[in-house]
């Protein structure tokens, strides 16, 4: 009885959720913070990959072509971004899961910057693409690690 007055007086002052009796309190800026990156990277992404389906892959902005791989992956991952937000009550599982993006991101922009523009014929990293991996991968492990 105690327990269950404790964690209701937790979820109260956390505004947290249980899942199956677990309880995740982080403190209100962080989760404000995760869902911001999530919701607005998620955004982003999305936009970009219908950009790339609508033009074909063609030149977007000065030397910038998204292929249509690269439009897939960019369409996919803004979906799940956003689909997380709206659909996830644990905030350390989004937290985990603006970690991986981060990561993934900086590789992404690590590999870019080593390999060169073609990844094996299915997507094309320019400079831009470079850039636009390291801010998301920056930003990305910078809220994932933040206490």
């Amino acid at each position: 009885m105690k327990i269950d007055i404790f964690v209701d007086n937790l979820q109260k002052k956390c505004g947290i959720i249980t899942v199956k009796r677990k309880v995740a309190c982080l403190p209100k800026h962080m989760k404000k913070n995760i869902i911001q990156f999530l919701t607005w990277i998620g955004w982003f992404l999305f936009t970009l990959g219908i950009i790339g389906y609508v033009t074909g892959g063609e030149v977007i902005v000065s030397n910038w072509s998204l292929g249509i791989n690269e439009s897939l992956a960019y369409l996919i991952l803004g979906f799940v971004m956003i689909a997380a937000v709206k659909m996830s009550r644990d905030f350390s599982l989004l937290q985990k899961f603006t970690l991986l993006i981060g990561v993934t991101g900086l590789f992404f922009a690590v590999y870019g910057l080593a390999k060169g523009p073609d990844y094996y014929g299915y997507a094309s990293f320019e400079s831009i693409d470079n850039i636009l991996h390291f801010i998301v991968g920056a930003w990305g492990i910078y809220i994932g690690i933040k206490k």
